[in-house]
């Protein structure tokens, strides 16, 4: 597990999440230019641009460890001893290709919060991360 990238993952996410609470709402019925804009701001997005630039491997950890911090409580983490790999091993059963896996990821708007717990359920600690973007 690459702790540094699942830390910055985290660091782009929170910062997409707190971007995304910041703007204003739009009406149910979006029209051409503001579905345009969210498209825009989709692949202009830091996070989204840092997971296309890693590899399959890398993007299959961050996805195990997403979903094993929204799926698992401490209790259930405790009880199975080899997680990370079982839920790595489904990973690549679900997801053939890095551009679906990266949609994946990507469409999780409380991405940080699901690293967040898996962060404390494998004892990674968050405090220290010393990034530039």
């Amino acid at each position: 597990m690459n702790n540094e990238i699942l830390k910055k993952v985290y660091l782009l996410s929170k910062e997409r999440y707190d971007e995304f609470m910041t703007e204003p709402e739009s009406s149910s019925s979006l029209t051409e230019i503001e579905l345009s804009n969210i498209l825009q701001k989709r692949e202009n997005s830091k996070l989204l641009q840092y997971l296309k630039s890693l590899t399959y491997d890398e993007n299959l950890m961050i996805a195990a460890v997403m979903y094993i911090g929204r799926d698992y409580s401490d209790e259930e983490f405790l009880k199975i001893p080899n997680i990370f790999e079982e839920k790595l091993k489904e990973m690549k059963e679900t997801f053939p290709s890095n551009d679906i896996l990266i949609n994946q990821i990507y469409s999780k708007a409380p991405l940080y919060k699901y690293l967040e717990n898996a962060f404390r359920l494998f004892s990674i600690n968050i405090t220290d991360t010393d990034f530039t973007f």
